[in-house]
């Protein structure tokens, strides 16, 4: 068990007292002592909501079963990570291979050229030395 009380659910209560005004006061000084009042209150409200919610974020984080959950969630999450990471690795390579393969199918394909040039020209000579 947690040491502290959770505070999430819990209703919260807005005084509305408000004290009548002595007999100097007047009319327009009470409403506005009221209305700075409902702002405390409002400001109050939000305080305590902000509160409840950081304390449920805390209990959240130290349930043991939110902890695998949370283990779990962050392995998938990094796995997919992963998996993109290596999706775009095996596009790159890709690519990489297929320039290295065009680049040597030219140098193969001028190799192949001037081989054939030479046997045309050997084949040239050795019909010039027969005849």
């Amino acid at each position: 068990m947690l040491p502290f009380q959770s505070n999430v659910g819990r209703d919260t209560k807005k005084n509305f007292k408000t004290k009548t005004p002595g007999s100097g006061l007047s009319a327009s000084h009470s409403q506005a002592r009221g209305s700075s009042g409902l702002g405390i209150t409002g400001a109050m409200t939000t305080a305590l909501q902000s509160t409840d919610a950081l304390f449920a974020e805390l209990e959240h984080k130290l349930d043991p079963s939110n902890r695998e959950i949370d283990a779990k969630f962050l392995r998938f999450q990094t796995a997919a990570g992963n998996f993109v990471a290596i999706r775009q690795e095996v596009k790159t390579l890709k690519k990489s291979v297929a320039q290295q393969l065009g680049v040597q199918d030219q140098e193969l394909r001028g190799q192949n050229n001037q081989q054939a040039e030479e046997l045309n020209e050997l084949r040239r000579q050795l019909s010039e030395k027969e005849s």
